[in-house]
């Protein structure tokens, strides 16, 4: 978040959903939905929905799987409410909620406009809707869980067609290097925000983001977001066991492919 000229950078929470992408999207949602009462549509196990609880006055998860609904249940029921439900047929009334978030889920429902309909039937007259989708244009393709894909522009579109106000931002995760105190990177507590000053060694071309991230509304839109998110250390140990095991793999993979051209040219002699 921006201050002073300078970004609140925020380190990830623990836990295997707190991956940045999710980090920066569900902390902005909070900063800007707090008091309200919140739907969390396609929330999985949770994680994002507890993070709109610490700021929302009521909070609701919904999503098709038991699963991740028993899991959400067991891991963060004392802090919101979370039941079964379909996207395309949400289990709400029309105008139940003051904000609803829906993040990377539309792409896995064929028709996302089936899904934005419902997404707007709950939402309370001049509500906010927070919302992401995979960008067609930058994403790599070929995910067999994605049924439909949309560019920005045709998000907009679609957002457009059902709310007065819409803004579009694109969402993309760099490799990042932190110089600071050591107390900086030492921190234990992931809700503590550090003041960096944050720039840019490379930068793609506009349209180029992994992500489409949006905000729409009948009435005033919230400020435009500046998040980022520290994720986990790189394994430098890691990295170089694995590129030992490749290299080891590249030689032993031209050590079979010289024996069978030597073995090839016998043949053919």
């Amino acid at each position: 978040m921006w201050e002073g000229g300078e970004m609140k950078s925020d380190a990830c929470a623990d836990g295997r959903e707190a991956v940045p992408e999710r980090e920066v999207r569900y902390r902005w949602a909070a900063s800007i939905l707090a008091g309200d009462t919140v739907l969390d549509a396609a929330c999985g196990r949770g994680w994002g929905t507890a993070r709109l609880a610490s700021r929302a006055a009521r909070t609701v998860g919904v999503d098709l799987s038991p699963g991740a609904i028993a899991d959400a249940r067991r891991e963060h029921g004392d802090r919101a409410e979370f039941r079964e439900g379909d996207l395309r047929q949400l289990p709400f009334g029309d105008d139940e909620f003051d904000s609803v978030v829906c993040f990377e889920a539309i792409t896995h429902v064929a028709d996302p406009g089936q899904a934005l309909d419902e997404l707007r039937r709950v939402l309370r007259a001049g509500g906010v809707l927070l919302i992401s989708s995979p960008n067609r244009d930058a994403y790599p393709p070929g995910n067999p869980l994605h049924l439909s894909e949309t560019s920005s522009a045709e998000l907009e579109q679609l957002l457009h067609a059902r709310f007065r106000n819409v803004a579009v931002y694109g969402q993309q995760t760099y490799v990042a290097s932190l110089l600071a105190d050591t107390a900086v990177p030492g921190r234990q507590n992931p809700d503590e925000p550090t003041s960096v000053k944050v720039t840019r060694a490379a930068a793609g071309p506009l349209g180029s983001e992994a992500h489409s991230v949006a905000v729409a509304s009948d009435e005033e839109l919230p400020p435009a977001p500046a998040w980022l998110a520290i994720g986990e250390e790189v394994d430098r140990q890691a990295q170089r066991r694995l590129l030992e095991e490749w290299q080891e793999r590249a030689m032993q993979a031209e050590a079979e492919a010289l024996a069978l051209r030597k073995e090839l040219r016998d043949l053919q002699s």
